[in-house]
């Protein structure tokens, strides 16, 4: 949010009152965006410390293999950890779509200044979107319709 934005918005209030109004906004805004940059990071870090540690267990089942080629209960218990791995991967992904998802409503709450966001929540529903950009298109939408 711009503050030439909002003094041309405010222009017909006085000096004084208009930067008193003006100081609160962009406090107000700038709480919303550092805390939706705060989700981005925790999101960011947990997704970091789940990669290491796929890393590493692709190159020990990778090592393992090796060495124990003839080894049928060994092989069997490897394909049992890659499908472990696999599923892992799947419930992380939908995980950092929920969270990432999170982040745009909470975003979103804040741009339209909702004062009960249990509420808007129920009100919105469920979203079905194919990725973040479209989730987060219908979600404005639907903020718009309630708002209007």
């Amino acid at each position: 949010m711009k503050r030439e934005w909002l003094q041309e918005q405010l222009k017909d209030l006085p000096e004084e009152a208009r930067k008193v109004v003006i100081d609160s906004i962009m406090a107000e805004n700038g709480k919303d965006v550092n805390k939706a940059k705060g989700d981005l990071d925790t999101i960011k870090a947990e997704k970091q410390q789940i990669e290491t540690e796929l890393a590493t267990a692709n190159t020990t089942i990778a090592d393992l293999k090796k060495i124990h080629v003839d080894n049928a209960e060994l092989q069997s218990k490897l394909t049992e950890y890659e499908n472990s791995i696999q599923t892992m991967k799947s419930e992380h992904a939908a995980e950092l779509t929920k969270l990432a998802r999170e982040g745009l409503l909470t975003k979103a709450l804040g741009k339209y200044k909702a004062k009960n966001e249990i509420a808007v929540k129920a009100l919105i529903g469920e979203i079905n979107a194919k990725d973040d950009k479209d989730y987060e298109t219908l979600l404005d939408t639907r903020l718009k319709e309630l708002s209007s």
